[in-house]
């Protein structure tokens, strides 16, 4: 028997997998054809399909190479070992370069990584949870070897910055500017004091340290103590800010169910 439905062939294919499909036992014409299939796998359901051959005997079959491990079953789906292997290899050399080009992330995202193999996500993700030397926490996968770190002189620099600027601190690009660091590496700096605790990310390009936005929270409560509600004039007076601070400070404080919106006032809701 042929296979009737073959992939694209080239000269160099040869033909040994044609005759292992015409005089090959069984569980050789699975093995070949969830071979070529490769990281995209195949469902069982379409091997019984595919093969003329008795259902039972498909079932043993695929059984028998499993054991071996021969292929790997992932829920419906079949995937060769030389194909797992490709993949193995694929993400660790994929983490290894994100890790080399990004040393302060905590890792690469799932989804990203995921897009850049064009792969159907729920095999994706089983295939991963499958890879010993891959951690993945949330959604960042990141070799387990790997370790990312900031010095204690970097984020000192950074805290000193923010404690000193208090309630009016710099946008990301004017605290490169103000240490000599590129952009791209603040963030990754402000993403590890966020992550300790030592600073509060208010958005993309905003953070406070943890004492001024404690401050903060007292002027809050100090005010709502007296007032039922506050407007975003009397939030900037609070904080002797301007707009261009109370805004933001104002959205993440919603967003986070500190305040809540009504009209074009806010009230305090944080318990």
């Amino acid at each position: 028997m042929l296979d009737p439905s073959p992939g694209r062939r080239r000269k160099k294919d040869g033909i040994a997998d044609l005759e292992g499909f015409e005089g090959g036992t069984i569980a050789e014409k699975v093995a070949m054809k969830v071979r070529k299939a490769a990281i995209r796998g195949m469902a069982a359901a379409s091997v019984e399909g595919w093969l003329s051959a008795e259902v039972p005997a498909i079932n043993d079959a695929i059984a028998e190479l499993s054991s071996q491990g021969v292929i790997k079953r992932y829920g419906d789906t079949l995937i060769h070992a030389d194909a797992y292997e490709s993949f193995r290899q694929v993400i660790k050399e994929k983490l290894e370069n994100f890790h080399l080009k990004n040393p302060l992330k905590p890792g690469m995202s799932k989804e990203e990584l995921r897009a850049t193999l064009r792969m159907e996500p729920k095999v994706f993700s089983s295939l991963m949870a499958s890879l010993d030397e891959v951690s993945m926490e949330k959604d960042i996968l990141r070799l387990k070897a790997f370790k990312a770190s900031v010095s204690d002189e970097d984020k000192s620099r950074v805290l000193k910055v923010l404690d000193e600027k208090g309630l009016k601190p710099p946008s990301k690009d004017e605290l490169g500017e103000a240490l000599k660091m590129d952009s791209k590496r603040v963030g990754d700096i402000m993403g590890f004091l966020n992550k300790e605790g030592t600073a509060m990310r208010i958005n993309d390009s905003l953070s406070l340290s943890r004492a001024s936005y404690d401050k903060m929270i007292e002027l809050l409560k100090a005010h709502f103590s007296k007032q039922p509600d506050m407007t975003v004039a009397e939030f900037r007076d609070i904080l002797g800010t301007t707009r261009k601070y109370a805004l933001p400070y104002l959205e993440y404080l919603d967003s986070n169910n500190i305040t809540l919106r009504v009209g074009d006032v806010r009230k305090f809701i944080l318990k």
